[in-house]
């Protein structure tokens, strides 16, 4: 699925829109296909090397492994949202692109603070490695607040589209 900039620049934005389609409805649907894929691919990622760590290396622990996808599918979802804020906010894909990559380095420094780790959705990655480690991970305000801020993100993208010239 391509991005909401991308859509603009080549034209398929408006003609998209020129239906009967909202755009808040637009921007779930690139949220909602971006997701699903994902997801998929995550599934299948993690059923795969379950499947070939258990023919390579015989019986291991299934729990680690996929409770670290999990929390780390919840960082990458949070991701997408607000990747799509930015694609909608920029008409310029870079734009779009560095806005996302300016997220995600300002959550590994954020990280840093223990607080912050602990109780929001910047501490989901450490936790992923601590998951896969085996160790006890308190993931309740992390997966709060990943799905406020997605959340928030998504509406916002709304918003943002809904003001913006095709």
């Amino acid at each position: 699925p391509e991005s909401i900039s991308v859509e603009r620049a080549s034209g398929t934005a408006v003609l998209t829109l020129t239906k009967p389609i909202a755009r808040g409805a637009f921007v779930l649907a690139k949220v909602l296909s971006q997701s699903i894929l994902l997801v998929a691919c995550c599934a299948l990622g993690t059923v795969l090397c379950a499947a070939l760590t258990r023919m390579i290396f015989g019986p291991a622990p299934l729990w680690p492994m996929v409770h670290a996808v999990l929390l780390w599918l919840a960082y990458a979802l949070l991701l997408v949202t607000v990747v799509t804020l930015f694609s909608a906010w920029f008409t310029a894909r870079g734009a779009a692109a560095g806005g996302g990559l300016a997220f995600l380095f300002l959550g590994f420094l954020v990280a840093i603070w223990a607080p912050a780790a602990r109780y929001s959705f910047v501490g989901l990655l450490a936790g992923a490695g601590k998951a896969l480690a085996g160790q006890p991970v308190a993931t309740f305000w992390p997966l709060v607040t990943a799905a406020g801020m997605s959340l928030v993100s998504a509406v916002a993208a709304i918003k943002v589209f809904e003001r913006q010239e095709l």
